[in-house]
């Protein structure tokens, strides 16, 4: 009951932005106030506690040959053992390397198993995965978007679907990426925010600090 009074509250949420975005009109003197537009993800705390990677259900999975990418050649089922080893590399790829912050790092990699069975697939010696997982890495970057869009409850399926044309990082996408940390801050789940992307991609093109306006003129419509 709790998980669907949020997604209902999510997509009210999505749909209240777009639609009112051609309504509310807003001040021209609104960057009288510089803290609302540097800081967005710092516009609402009442529900900041939900964004924790730590308080994000992770998928359970079996790693067998149907869940594997069709270009894949060797079904490996991955022990749990390696899965872990593998998500520490991955995290310690995105944080250490991408400089990505520990919260963002820890919830990709710990929330996109998929992903990380397709790095898995990758190298050959499954006795010593962080050693030859971390040097895989260091000479193949990554599409970071892949495991970061799954990670918000997308499956691999619609990934794909969704991956932008000529982009492989998150950095190359900041717009995107700072109207994610707003909606997160605002108190979203980020497994819920996959779903607004799906179907309302729209809020992740808010030029910076657009968005931390909307809501709050949002918040202003005495929304409940």
């Amino acid at each position: 009951m709790i998980f669907s009074r949020i997604d209902k509250r999510v997509f009210k949420l999505s749909k209240m932005i777009v639609k009112h975005s051609r309504f509310v009109v807003f001040s021209p003197l609104v960057n009288e106030n510089p803290n609302i537009v540097k800081n967005p993800s710092f516009i609402s705390v009442k529900f900041r506690s939900l964004c924790s990677s730590r308080l994000a259900q992770q998928p359970k999975v079996s790693f067998t040959e149907s869940n594997r990418s069709p270009n894949s050649l060797v079904a490996t089922r991955v022990s749990r053992l390696s899965r872990t080893e593998a998500q520490d590399v991955l995290f310690d790829y995105l944080h250490s390397t991408r400089s990505l912050s520990f919260t963002d790092a820890e919830h990709i990699s710990k929330n996109s198993p998929p992903y990380v069975e397709k790095l898995f697939s990758k190298i050959n010696n499954d006795n010593d995965v962080t050693r030859s997982l971390t040097k895989f890495l260091r000479y193949n970057p990554i599409n970071e978007l892949e495991p970061f869009l799954e990670s918000l409850g997308l499956s691999p399926s619609e990934v794909s679907s969704l991956l932008p044309q000529h982009l492989m990082f998150l950095s190359d996408d900041h717009v995107m990426f700072d109207n994610f940390h707003v909606l997160c801050g605002y108190g979203i789940p980020r497994t819920n925010i996959g779903n607004m992307y799906k179907k309302a991609r729209e809020i992740f093109e808010y030029d910076y600090g657009v968005l931390a306006l909307k809501l709050l003129a949002y918040e202003n419509l005495s929304f409940k």
